[in-house]
């Protein structure tokens, strides 16, 4: 589409305000689309606002492999990525997270469930799949997942691969997801999806080391 049909198109569409938030919208109408810079500029702009519109997924699977531990497999999909990872955790270690945000220790700190490879002395060396949890100023939670692939050698776990993202999910989903966390520990395994969204560039990052 050529700049001088965009710009017909901002003006015929009223529903932009709605979409894209009054300030954006205005900025639209009073682009001069003759000026290459400004238009750069405005697309730069339009990426970064549809970015944070697109929705972040984690989907977590517990399977029990005892009494006491199972294994938990997340995927994670934000912004066309995806990315996979897969850890033994204790029911106590996943029981604890669950009541930490039920009671809300989230707003007061960073509260953690992550697992991967271990030394002796109890030390994660190797996070193969991390949930970090802290609240939002006002409200919510910002939810950072990072999930790593490796593959076994001699000396250690060698990292293959790994990717990170940041969402912002409400109280309530966030409570959701947890206690349906939890009664996964003693029933039959089930797929477990936390939906976010990126509404701040910072909050919106997603990377692969490999």
């Amino acid at each position: 589409m050529a700049p001088s049909e965009f710009e017909a198109w901002v003006y015929r569409t009223a529903a932009l305000a709605d979409m894209l938030g009054p300030e954006l919208q205005m900025q639209m109408i009073s682009l001069n689309y003759h000026d290459r810079m400004a238009v750069a500029d405005l697309r730069s702009m339009l990426r970064a606002r549809l970015v944070g519109l697109m929705p972040t997924a984690l989907t977590v699977m517990f399977v029990r492999e005892d009494d006491d531990y199972g294994a938990l497999s997340a995927c994670v999909e934000s912004h066309g990525f995806a990315g996979h990872g897969e850890a033994y955790f204790s029911n106590s270690q996943v029981e604890k997270f669950v009541a930490e945000v039920a009671v809300g220790a989230y707003t007061q700190r960073e509260i953690t469930l992550a697992g991967g490879t271990w030394d002796g002395q109890g030390t994660l060396k190797h996070e193969e799949v991390g949930i970090h949890v802290k609240g939002l100023p006002d409200a919510g939670a910002s939810v950072r997942v990072r999930l790593s692939r490796s593959v076994s050698t001699r000396s250690a776990p060698l990292i293959i691969g790994t990717i990170e993202t940041v969402m912002a999910v409400s109280d309530e989903d966030l409570a959701a997801f947890t206690r349906r966390l939890g009664s996964a520990l003693h029933g039959a395994s089930e797929k477990l999806i936390l939906t976010g969204s990126c509404t701040n560039s910072e909050w919106c990052r997603i990377c692969d080391a490999g």
